[in-house]
């Protein structure tokens, strides 16, 4: 299967101001959901709505709007429960000057339209600590997973995994699942059931490995991958799938660039990740100026190729989203509005 990029990308959330974040999920009903961080001109987290498969979006609803400009709220997830809704999202901020941190779920009884606060799994003072990112999932058992990044110090950074046996009303004890007594930043994860019904998991992330003197990141962001055989409850075989270089005319040598914020999904028998990368031109901080792109994988993540530009820059923090056996959506942050590319898997034939 080879991908790709079907008509011209369509805004997600149509009213004007600067957007960021986008995550949509395909409730039973087939309508698409999709939500967003509206940073101006007032802070929110806001849904659209499709009933064409991505083709066309329209305003739906508010999660949330901040009450102050000093509480940021972003990194939106959706996820459809047998009864509602559950959303997460993260009050706080990036690392730097921010007092705390909450990763907060809400719930939705009415399909979306209105939102009700449910719990706060994580929170935690800033500065030193930073929570972010989150992604839930409801295992084949009916456990609801929340998984989410933590940072220690700026140096370290871990994804980890709560479960909740009630819907979301309460949660358990961390459990890393990837970085555990390692110095690395892991970050940005994704997660797709290679096999439905089998348990059989793959977890992708952003990762820095390679340090400098202990306060400057020297290396550059790669895609790893962590596995499940148990629907969630282990995790291991840490894998690199992907590194971006870039090739340096004055130097004659190639030069290692970013991949990161990746997320993965199953359409049909064949997986596909969207990432983003400054593997294209060398210029300015990285995550402003990058690319999204896709690369997929037909025997279960154990290569990946295929590669396809999604977005020229900048565009940033791409989501995925399955339609049907050979039908994807792209969703990214590009030149701050958020946006869904359409993409399909094609079967070329010589």
């Amino acid at each position: 299967m080879t991908p790709r990029l079907v008509g011209d990308p369509v805004s997600v959330n149509p009213p004007p101001g600067k957007q960021t974040y986008p995550r949509a999920i395909k409730l039973q009903s087939g309508v698409l959901l999709a939500a967003s961080t509206i940073l101006e001109p007032e802070q929110s987290i806001s849904l659209s709505s499709s009933l064409d498969a991505g083709i066309s979006w329209t305003p739906y609803s508010t999660v949330v709007k901040s009450p102050t400009p000093d509480l940021q709220l972003n990194n939106p997830f959706l996820l459809e429960l047998p009864s509602g809704l559950a959303f997460s999202e993260k009050p706080g901020g990036q690392n730097e000057g921010y007092l705390y941190y909450r990763l907060v779920i809400y719930y939705s009884d009415d399909a979306g339209e209105t939102w009700q606060h449910l719990s706060t799994p994580v929170q935690e003072p800033g500065l030193i600590y930073g929570n972010w990112e989150p992604f839930l999932r409801l295992s084949n058992s009916g456990v609801l997973q929340f998984f989410y990044s933590r940072e220690v110090g700026g140096r370290d950074q871990d994804n980890l995994m709560r479960v909740s046996h009630d819907e979301g009303l309460s949660w358990s004890e961390a459990q890393i699942i990837s970085g555990l007594e390692m110095e690395t930043r892991d970050g940005m994860l994704g997660l797709q059931e290679i096999v439905p019904g089998s348990g059989h998991l793959m977890a992708v992330f952003e990762s820095v490995e390679e340090k400098g003197d202990g306060t400057v990141f020297e290396g550059r962001f790669g895609i790893w991958s962590v596995i499940s055989r148990d629907d969630g409850i282990t995790w291991g075989g840490r894998k690199l799938i992907y590194e971006s270089y870039i090739w340096d005319a004055q130097t004659g040598e190639y030069i290692k660039r970013n991949a990161g914020a990746p997320q993965i999904t199953m359409v049909g028998e064949t997986l596909v990740i969207s990432f983003m990368t400054d593997e294209e031109k060398l210029e300015g901080m990285w995550h402003r100026n990058a690319y999204v792109k896709i690369i997929i994988s037909a025997d279960k993540g154990l290569t990946w190729d295929n590669k396809l530009l999604v977005a020229e820059k900048a565009a940033a923090w791409a989501g995925l989203l399955a339609l049907n056996e050979t039908d994807f959506l792209v969703l990214c942050d590009h030149e701050d509005r958020t946006e869904a590319q359409r993409g399909s898997l094609v079967q070329l034939f010589d």
